[in-house]
């Protein structure tokens, strides 16, 4: 497709004007910027068209082909009139109480059931989200005694439901959705633990699809050793792309789906939860295992480092759907401009008994000053931290997969690429500005060591820019003992992860990031408090009434993340390998 999407803002709309004759119904559009985007279906920064003299040449007119323009164009009035209002939050009530009325008015449309012995377990359809990053698609969701289905409110596609038969539902999770216990996870059969279900820009060619072991397999681990690096892979298979997609996981399907839903309250999930899934027969229930299992079978070598970091995350809520929960790995090494790299060679490796902003003493100690002597708290704050950044966050993390999912970054950024100098370019410099930078501490992504190091090369030919040094952004530099080739890099950076230096240190870190050094008196003595925003229970989101201030406190969770309170005791110990 040549042309490019072009989009309308409404606030940027001088005027709507009905226009028929005997031949046609059309809609004229007067405006002062268009946005185009996807011109020759090519992912680039979105062009803003500032129109000059907009009665001259901002005028467009719109002739519908299958619809007739009265069924729409009221519609569009009211929302052209809302955007006028002088008060956003007044204009923002307005919006959101035309959406409820219209969600309220569309109807589940159960003759897409697939038997027709299919019966409602639920009264009445519920309004839920489904989940992907950076995306909440609004939809109803009904259960009957053999599938799970969920309804787009917008969808244009010819079979607009999708459908998840009850008995592929490998587990259930709970989970977390903008710091309210709202959200179920669904893992479903013959997929390893963390799937790449990455939503509507999921590229399936991303990841070749893997004949790895089923999350049974994975969880009763070859009791010969540690299971190799082949057997747990980051996979896309068939991903859940949103609401064109036509759906149904039969007993038959190994592509490695998840889905994450939102619900309105935690009320609600719960029911859904105890009283409608776990009563369904056709519901297999499996009990997620035990962290006491898991934790054991890590330190007898059953499973490996990357395996029960994966495991950790998954157990505390961390999803490849959530950029705000996204999983984290630790930085293993610090070397990254020797030729060749000694992995026997202690020196080499990063103190992990320290966060990210306690490994450099000079910034700490700047960091110290500023949180001890001359950090002046204002007013009505919620506490004092030691970090205004956070070691994960939806920023760095589309910071890291700019390459390989460009639209993340351009839907958070109104449709920009940042600057050049700032986009991740060198393992070295990113290094760098992590161990040197007062406002970067941030940790790493699964992808670092797990997959084919895709992510680090710029195969879509995206114009990136150019640096203020005069060189254009392009791959990712590698360090020189990676010889230029990416999947040798994320090679190395497993065997690392794996090493008898980081399997006897790794239950410091995990201390800081899952255990008791997470928050409170232990975070303050080992450096790592972060900002209040960032910790569960900080803020009783439900009790908030005011809209204004529900969006400041959202916006604020995607700029720094979240942690869950998740207090893992790891018995200090040292183990071979």
């Amino acid at each position: 497709m040549s042309y490019p999407i072009m989009r309308f803002p409404f606030r940027d709309i001088l005027s709507l004007q009905q226009k028929s004759d005997s031949k046609a119904e059309r809609l004229v559009i007067v405006c002062k910027q268009v946005v185009e985007l996807k011109s020759h279906n090519i992912i680039a920064p979105y062009k803003f068209k500032e129109i000059e003299h907009p009665e001259r040449g901002g005028v467009f007119v719109f002739e519908p082909s299958y619809a007739k323009l009265d069924d729409f164009v009221g519609l569009i009035h009211t929302i052209y009139k809302i955007n006028q209002m002088s008060s956003m939050s007044e204009a923002n009530r307005k919006l959101q109480q035309l959406i409820d009325e219209r969600e309220k008015s569309i109807p589940f449309d159960s003759s897409w059931f697939k038997d027709i012995d299919e019966t409602k377990q639920i009264q009445r359809p519920l309004i839920v989200s489904k989940l992907t990053p950076l995306v909440e698609t609004r939809g109803q969701m009904q259960i009957t005694q053999k599938r799970m289905y969920f309804q787009p409110f917008q969808s244009l596609s010819s079979n607009p439901m999708l459908s998840f038969n009850l008995h592929d539902i490998q587990y259930i999770h709970k989970r977390r959705h903008m710091m309210r216990h709202i959200a179920l996870e669904f893992i479903f059969k013959k997929q390893m633990i963390q799937s790449l279900s990455l939503g509507p820009y999921t590229d399936n060619k991303l990841f070749s699809p893997t004949t790895a072991k089923s999350s049974d397999d994975y969880y009763n681990a070859n009791p010969n050793g540690a299971s190799s690096q082949g057997n747990f892979k980051l996979t896309s298979g068939s991903a859940i792309t949103g609401s064109n997609s036509n759906h149904d996981i039969d007993s038959n399907n190994n592509t490695g789906e998840t889905l994450l839903i939102s619900f309105q309250s935690q009320d609600i999930r719960d029911n859904m939860y105890s009283n409608v899934l776990m009563k369904q027969t056709t519901v297999t229930r499996r009990d997620f295992p035990s962290l006491e299992t898991v934790q054991k079978k890590w330190i007898d070598g059953l499973i490996d480092n990357y395996e029960y970091l994966t495991l950790l995350n998954q157990s505390s809520g961390r999803s490849l759907n959530d950029l705000t929960q996204y999983p984290i790995f630790p930085w293993a090494i610090t070397d990254y401009e020797s030729k060749e790299l000694d992995l026997t060679d202690v020196k080499i490796y990063r103190d992990l008994s320290k966060p990210m902003g306690a490994l450099n003493p000079e910034r700490l100690k700047k960091i110290k000053l500023r949180y001890e002597v001359g950090f002046q708290m204002p007013e009505g704050s919620l506490g004092r931290f030691m970090y205004g950044s956070h070691y994960s966050t939806p920023g760095y993390v589309m910071y890291f997969l700019v390459r390989q999912f460009p639209e993340y970054i351009l839907r958070f950024q109104n449709g920009k690429f940042d600057t050049p100098d700032r986009l991740f370019s060198s393992i070295q410099r990113t290094w760098n500005s992590a161990y040197q930078s007062l406002t970067d501490v941030k940790e790493l992504i699964p992808q670092f060591y797990e997959g084919d190091g895709l992510f680090l090369k710029n195969y879509r030919k995206l114009h990136l820019g150019m640096r203020t040094d005069k060189i254009e952004v392009n791959d990712v530099e590698l360090p020189p003992w990676a010889n230029g080739d990416e999947k040798q890099f994320v090679r190395i950076m497993r065997d690392a992860l794996e090493s008898d230096y980081v399997s006897a240190h790794l239950h410091e870190w995990i201390d800081l990031i899952w255990g008791y050094k997470q928050r409170g008196e232990p975070a303050a003595h080992a450096n790592n408090l972060f900002h209040p925003l960032t910790y569960e229970g900080t803020v009783d989101i439900d009790s908030i009434t005011d809209e204004t201030e529900l969006e400041a406190i959202r916006m604020q969770i995607h700029e720094f993340g979240q942690v869950r309170y998740f207090c893992l005791f790891v018995d200090l110990f040292m183990f071979d390998g």
